[in-house]
């Protein structure tokens, strides 16, 4: 059931760190002692078809995603989209039952990123969460002084993945929930460590991930403003004091406490749709945040899924890399501020509230796969695409060219990005030689 079961020697920075498991048979005791559900992950990628899974309704209306009418009637379909089916053992009369949530669906096939349970980030007992980023102010979310400050409310994300992208990572992990890659005649270890590596999703994959915020008291610190969130218990961690006083903090030690639901990120590849680039592999990316005023998707209408999630407010839809290529809908605040500075909504990229200002969605995902820990070679010296992403095609076209040695690309998937990096560099999996830091 779990990705890391016994100490494991890694080589990140520290050559031979031990790191040992997060999920320990005492955090499991502590979920079952709170009559939680433990995390059971998704690996099964070639599972039997669902009814849904050839649904696909984004398509013959169309859409062309450079406008924006069009735009924000596919981020609605996709908002409906993900929700679907994930609700339907959850028996109470307000689907009010978060323990039950997003665990199986019985009408798609979803499935999760094997080797995400390594260091603090790891995942936690409960649901599976993997740990993010911490939350700072926002334009959608002023956050209290001391806890931007200190970055004493981190994040932590589930990420689900359709069908359509499940049948892809079929071709590398191993069946049966083994934390192996595949690796037919030592070819995949080969074009790991000479960066050969490509992979492309299929027309018609999506992708979701749930972020929360594991602030202490967040009912109290954000009551105007996250009041009746979708919520659920969780095995998390945020910064902690090592020494009540000192400025020295731990993220690795984790408790149950409830933490609410307050961006979902989508991404979307068809290159059936209009407006799409083949230079991005087709894909396009859209983010949600929690919103108590507002409640704008007609499509969820009928849908028996829990009330909070009716105000998760689309704040856009970005299809290209560089300014001016992304939607913001009216009433919708962005996250986008390069340099500190706030963009015309026409001129700016899209970036959710959680994310870090600077960056993009597209611009971040746009690393996976160069920044996988490889650190690339060009020229004798390291390379390394920007911390925050890359602000411009011409940017992200140049890091991939041959020139630059990498020329590889995860397709935008962020997860498998940090999945082959811990399997590649635990010590039972060696691909890269010793002193590789």
């Amino acid at each position: 059931m779990l990705d890391v079961l016994t100490p494991v020697p890694y080589n990140l920075r520290e050559l031979n760190k031990i790191v040992n498991p997060v999920m320990t048979p005492e955090d499991l005791a502590k979920v079952h002692a709170a009559k939680l559900t433990p995390f059971h992950p998704l690996y099964d990628f070639n599972a039997p078809a669902k009814s849904l899974d050839t649904d696909e309704p984004w398509l013959g209306l169309n859409l062309d995603v450079t406008k924006i009418q069009d735009a924000e009637k596919l981020v609605k379909i996709l908002q409906r989209y993900v929700y679907q089916g994930w609700f339907e053992k959850d028996q109470s009369p307000d689907k009010s039952d978060y323990n039950n949530h997003f665990r199986e669906n019985p009408y798609r096939t979803w499935c999760q990123t094997p080797w995400l349970n390594v260091t603090e980030k790891g995942r936690e007992a409960i649901h599976g969460l993997t740990k993010e980023f911490p939350l700072t102010s926002s334009p959608a979310f002023k956050v209290p002084e001391e806890i931007d400050k200190n970055g004493l409310a981190y994040s932590w994300g589930l990420a689900f993945y359709n069908r359509r992208f499940c049948e892809v990572y079929d071709q590398f992990f191993r069946p049966r929930n083994t934390l192996s890659f595949q690796d037919s005649e030592g070819k995949l270890a080969e074009q790991i460590r000479n960066h050969s590596i490509n992979i492309k999703a299929k027309d018609g994959s999506v992708n979701f991930k749930l972020l929360f915020s594991a602030m202490q008291d967040w009912r109290e610190q954000m009551k105007d403003q996250w009041q009746g969130a979708y919520n659920w218990d969780a095995h998390v961690s945020t910064n902690h004091k090592v020494i009540p006083g000192s400025a020295e903090l731990d993220q690795s030690r984790r408790s149950i406490m409830n933490i609410p639901h307050i961006q979902m990120d989508v991404g979307f590849k068809d290159s059936r749709i209009a407006g799409t680039r083949d230079e991005l592999n087709y894909w396009v990316m859209m983010t949600f945040y929690y919103d108590p005023t507002y409640s704008g998707n007609e499509l969820l209408n009928d849908l028996n899924i829990p009330e909070p999630l009716k105000y998760m407010r689309p704040v856009g839809l970005q299809y290209g890399i560089n300014a001016g290529e992304s939607h913001i809908f009216p009433g919708a605040k962005n996250n986008h501020r390069p340099n500190g500075v706030e963009l015309p909504y026409t001129a700016t990229r899209l970036n959710g509230p959680i994310d870090s200002s600077p960056t993009s969605c597209m611009g971040c995902h746009s690393q996976s796969g160069i920044s996988f820990g490889l650190y690339p070679q060009a020229d004798g010296k390291a390379v390394f695409a920007p911390w925050f992403g890359f602000l411009t095609q011409q940017d992200y076209d140049h890091f991939l060219s041959p020139e630059m040695g990498t020329g590889v690309s995860f397709d935008f998937n962020m997860q498998l990005d940090e999945a082959m990096k811990n399997f590649a560099k635990a010590k039972a999996n060696r691909i890269f030689p010793a002193s590789h830091k």
